[in-house]
């Protein structure tokens, strides 16, 4: 088994007409450890899982008998394989075959066999990494300040309809240790930004917390576990249609 340090975790759900650019986005980092990229899709039924296993076969080698790992269930199909070129780079891809979300079904089980990572990192299948660096400029940083648990950075909005032009996603326009009345009914970082220390993830709350997106929630239990740096560079893009609109008021418009 592989010692991994970083997780990525990818969901997908109908994500066809743009899934190929946050795969590329995870196999293009320069890295000095091995990641494994956890991209789960949802039974989409817009061709997606097709576009995902050709790029997997393009790309990665599923030929290799000491770590590839094809598998077959009534739920999912499994393709585990590291990239042809991008050694420290590897995928656990699972096209599941009906839809969890809608039955119910929780889906981090399938992610159990590579839960022993150090760090996790997020992109939806619909966003994607454009800083080759991402990972090894937010492990570095996390690595040197072990007080810090959580890591966002700034990213480009990008409206899918081209209904207004790209601007950035927060005013983090220098790095810094995020203060509590910042996150505090803030949206700061895009969702692909995001790395922490996996126990960030494991931590379990209640209440009023609830009422938080998801994001800010990991923020938030982050800043309880120690600080949140928040870092300047712009690493990923965040896609937007009106169907996402719903509290993002806290973004810049690019000048």
């Amino acid at each position: 088994m592989i010692d991994f340090l970083v997780r990525v975790r990818c969901l997908v759900y109908n994500h066809a007409s743009c899934i190929e650019d946050a795969l590329r986005g995870f196999c293009l980092q320069e890295t000095s450890f091995p990641f494994v990229c956890n991209i789960l899709d949802d039974a989409s039924d817009d061709g997606g899982q097709e576009i995902i296993e050709r790029f997997v076969r393009q790309n990665f080698d599923l030929e290799d008998e000491t770590t590839a790992k094809v598998e077959e269930t009534d739920a999912y199909r499994l393709l585990y394989a590291h990239h042809r070129l991008n050694k420290n780079c590897y995928f656990a891809v699972f096209l599941l075959k009906y839809n969890h979300y809608k039955n119910n079904i929780p889906k981090w089980p399938y992610l159990m066999e590579w839960k022993d990572v150090k760090y996790v990192a997020v992109c939806e299948g619909d966003d994607y990494w454009i800083d080759s660096h991402k990972l090894q400029k937010q492990v570095d940083y996390l690595e040197e300040h072990p007080g810090c648990s959580f890591c966002g950075t700034n990213g480009i909005v990008l409206w899918e309809n081209g209904e207004q032009p790209p601007y950035f996603f927060n005013n983090v326009h220098k790095s810094h240790i995020i203060k509590p009345e910042e996150l505090i009914g803030h949206w700061l970082f895009p969702t692909a930004s995001l790395l922490y220390r996996k126990e960030v993830g494991l931590t379990k709350v209640g209440g009023p917390i609830k009422t938080y997106g998801s994001d800010q929630v990991l923020a938030l239990i982050g800043l309880s576990l120690g600080d949140v740096y928040a870092m300047s560079d712009v690493t990923c893009v965040y896609r937007r249609d009106s169907s996402n609109a719903s509290g993002f008021t806290n973004t810049v418009k690019k000048k």
